[in-house]
C-alpha cells in the first residue's frame, strides 16, 4: 500500500471519509498501472526467450502482432513490448516521487501513450491480430490515463505538482535506464540463440555428410547456391517477412560460404492467402508478393538474379514499393522487358504455390523449417 498512500497524500484533508476516497482513487491508478507493467514485463520475457507465454506460439496472433512491423519500433527492431515496460515503469517512478502528480510535460506523454494505444487497437482489429495480452495492456493504459485525469479535476489547481523537475527527471533516468538494461539483455538474447542454432546447425551438417540426393524426402528448390552434386544438400522453406527467416538465413549463408560439401536452396511458403490456400488468414500481407518477385528474378534472370533478389527482399524485411523493386532490378542490371514479361506470365506463382503444396504435404506449419538431405530438423527459436 506504500504506492497507494503516495497517491493520495496531500491532496485530501485528514478526514475518514477524505483518507478513504483517497485510497479508493489512488487504488484506480495502481489497479491498471500495475497490470500494465506486469503484462509488458512478461511480454518483454517471452520476446527475450525466457519464458513462453500461453496463446503466444509461433503462430499465434500475439506471436503474429509481436513479429510486425506494428510490434517493433518503427524502423527499427525494438519490440513495443519492451518501449511498454519501460514505459509503465518509469510512470510509476515518476508519480511516486510526485506524490501522485505528474507535471505538464509529462502529462501531454500520458495522452500521448493513450492515443498510441488507442491506434494500436484499431490496428489489432483491423488486421485481426487479437493479441490478448496487448489488449489487455491498451485498456489497462487507457484506464490509467481517464482515472487519472478525473483524479486530476478534482484536485484543487493549489493542490497540484509542485516539484515538476524531479518528477521529469525520474521519469526520463528511469526510462533510459531501464531501456538500456532491456537492449543488453536483447543482445545477449539473440547472440546465446545465434550460438544454439549455429550448434544445431554445425551437427546436422556434420552427421549429414555421407548422405546423399537419393535420400531426399524433401525436395530442393529451384535455385540453388553451391555445388549441385554437393554431399550435403540444406533446404529452407521460409517467409520474407518473417524475422526468424532473416536471421537462419544470415546464419545459413554464413556458415556455408565457402564449403564445398554444401549447397543451400530456397522453398516460399508465405504467410499470406493471395498464393497460399494453406494458412488459415494472412498475417503476412506482402509475403506473396515478396516470393512471386524471387521468383520472377529467377525466371528473367538465372540463379544469379534470383539470390540477388533473394537478398535484397530479406535486407528490406519482405516490404518493398514498386517504384523500389524497378529500381532493384536496374541495379542488377536485369532485363526490363524480361522481367516484365515473367511478371505477367502464371510460372512465378506457380512455382509459389507448389512450394506450399510441397511444404503443406511434409507437415510444415511454421516458418522457417530446415531440410537437410530432405530430412526435417528442429529449430530452437
Amino acid at each position: 500500500m506504500v504506492l497507494t498512500a503516495e497517491l493520495t497524500q496531500g491532496s485530501l484533508s485528514d478526514t475518514p471519509q477524505s483518507r478513504s476516497r483517497g485510497l479508493v482513487r489512488g487504488f484506480t491508478l495502481v489497479l491498471p498501472l500495475a497490470v500494465a507493467l506486469v503484462a509488458t514485463l512478461l511480454m518483454s520475457l517471452a520476446q527475450l526467450e525466457t519464458i513462453e507465454l500461453p496463446g503466444c506460439g509461433l503462430v499465434s496472433d500475439c506471436s503474429q502482432a509481436a513479429a510486425s512491423h506494428w510490434g517493433k519500433v518503427p524502423g527499427t527492431e525494438w519490440p513495443l513490448s519492451f518501449v511498454g515496460f519501460a514505459y509503465f515503469q518509469s510512470l510509476a517512478a515518476a508519480l511516486l516521487v510526485g506524490g501522485g502528480r505528474l507535471p505538464g510535460l509529462l502529462r501531454v506523454v500520458l495522452m500521448l501513450g493513450a492515443g498510441a494505444s488507442l491506434l494500436l487497437i484499431g490496428v489489432m482489429l483491423v488486421s485481426d491480430y487479437l493479441c490478448g495480452y496487448c489488449l489487455v495492456i491498451h485498456t489497462a493504459n487507457l484506464l490509467l490515463v481517464g482515472c487519472y485525469e478525473v483524479r486530476q479535476w478534482r484536485t484543487p489547481p493549489g493542490n497540484r505538482a509542485s516539484n515538476q523537475f524531479a518528477t521529469f527527471a525520474c521519469f526520463a533516468a528511469t526510462f533510459a535506464s531501464t531501456s538500456l538494461l532491456l537492449a543488453w539483455l536483447d543482445q545477449q538474447s539473440h547472440e546465446a540463440a545465434g550460438q544454439v542454432t549455429r550448434s544445431q546447425l554445425e551437427v546436422a551438417l556434420s552427421q549429414s555428410s555421407n548422405a546423399t540426393d537419393e535420400t531426399t524426402r524433401f525436395a530442393p528448390g529451384r535455385y540453388v547456391l553451391g555445388p549441385r552434386d554437393a554431399k550435403v544438400h540444406v533446404t529452407v522453406v521460409s517467409d520474407y517477412q518473417c524475422p526468424s527467416c532473416r536471421h537462419i538465413d544470415a546464419t545459413l549463408l554464413a556458415m556455408t560460404a565457402g564449403r564445398d560439401e554444401v549447397s543451400i536452396s530456397v522453398r516460399h511458403f508465405p504467410f499470406c492467402t493471395d498464393c497460399n490456400d494453406h494458412v488459415d488468414k494472412t498475417r503476412h500481407p506482402n509475403a506473396c508478393r515478396a516470393a512471386i518477385a524471387a521468383e520472377v528474378a529467377g525466371i528473367a534472370g538465372g540463379p544469379e538474379a534470383f539470390w540477388q533478389m533473394h537478398d535484397w527482399l530479406f535486407e528490406h524485411r519482405g516490404d518493398f514499393t514498386d517504384a523500389e523493386l524497378v529500381e532493384f532490378t536496374n541495379q542488377i542490371k536485369l532485363d526490363q522487358s524480361a522481367f516484365q514479361a515473367a511478371l505477367s506470365s502464371e510460372v512465378a506463382i506457380a512455382n509459389v504455390r507448389a512450394d506450399t503444396e510441397a511444404a503443406d504435404a511434409a507437415g510444415l506449419k511454421f516458418t522457417p523449417m530446415v531440410f537437410i538431405n530432405g530430412v526435417a530438423m528442429k529449430i530452437d527459436k
